[in-house]
């Protein structure tokens, strides 16, 4: 029945990605984009929400129900309090303000934002396992290690999630930009060594009209929540290659996959293209070769197994 289920959210999230694509090429990007939902945007919520379900079905697999929560829990909660602190204070990804492009929103942001932070940070968490470990889910820090030893051990093991959603953010804000899904009216919080200064207008370091600030607060924001969650969860479990487990882990791979294939085919602007297919390839590359040697560990034990009984 799991089986069936990821199957079904698999083929129905392939599906969608395939109307964005058609809706992508036919849509006339040379004028404004209005401010409200349009089939384009219903089509890219519909998409996130699928996204966030395959991962939630993936996580429950790996991670057991009881650390899935938690990290859903840890992401969710995270991701709401950036966005709503942003939002109100500027604090960490420049001044902005959400349209009413994503959908129905809750203190100032689409309900379907929080949610995206939790499916994103669980691709960017499976795939750096999968690169770093040949296994989804990390493993358990040495328990006699020193605090300081193990809290920095932790923060440089949040790092390469962080990156890789980083990554998919290089594509993504150009176009969420273009289509209008926030507004920055006034300017962008600049910090550097001069101290924390207010930049009115364009920015001066920009990325395709997105403010560097942004991708700083990206960055940060997902290092904090696999921070936490390496903290919360200390003893994770040990997920033997299975059938199950290896399809799980493999989801992940295919939706990271699917987001940087639409980003090179019809990212917008156009010159974003290959920045997403080079930056979000390296992740999908390395975390297919982890995939593989994960797999093989299966079939590994599968033969052991077949040799002890003859």
């Amino acid at each position: 029945m799991k089986r069936w289920i990821s199957y079904a959210l698999v083929a129905g999230f392939i599906a969608v990605m395939g109307l964005r694509l058609l809706e992508n090429q036919s849509h006339d990007w040379s004028v404004p984009q209005p401010l409200g939902m349009t089939w384009l945007t219903w089509l890219f919520v519909i998409n996130c929400a699928l996204t966030v379900a395959i991962c939630l079905h993936s996580a429950v697999e790996l991670l057991g129900p009881r650390a899935a929560a938690a990290f859903v829990a840890i992401t969710v909660g995270l991701g709401a309090f950036f966005e709503t602190t942003g939002v109100k204070y500027a604090w960490w990804f420049g001044e902005y303000s959400y349209s009413d492009v994503l959908g129905w929103k809750l203190a100032g942001v689409p309900v379907i934002v929080p949610l995206m932070w939790f499916a994103l940070a669980y691709m960017g968490y499976i795939i750096s396992n999968l690169m770093m470990f040949n296994t989804p889910v990390h493993p358990q820090v040495p328990p006699r290690l020193p605090l300081g030893r193990r809290t920095l051990l932790n923060v440089v093991l949040s790092i390469p999630p962080a990156m890789i959603v980083l990554a998919y953010d290089l594509g993504a804000d150009p176009y969420m930009v273009l289509i209008r899904a926030w507004t920055s009216p006034r300017g962008v919080w600049q910090i550097g060594l001069h101290g924390v200064t207010f930049q009115r207008g364009v920015p001066g370091v920009q990325y395709f009209h997105e403010s560097i600030q942004g991708f700083r607060g990206w960055f940060f924001a997902v290092l904090c929540m696999m921070f936490v969650f390496r903290l919360v969860v200390r003893e994770p479990r040990v997920v033997p290659a299975t059938k199950s487990s290896v399809r799980a882990a493999l989801w992940p791979i295919f939706l990271y996959w699917g987001f940087s294939w639409f980003q090179y085919v019809f990212g917008q602007p156009p010159d974003t293209t290959m920045i997403a297919a080079v930056a979000m390839g390296i992740p999908v590359v390395f975390g297919i070769a982890g995939w593989v040697l994960y797999y093989l560990t299966m079939s590994t034990a599968g033969s052991d197994r077949e040799g002890a009984t003859t």
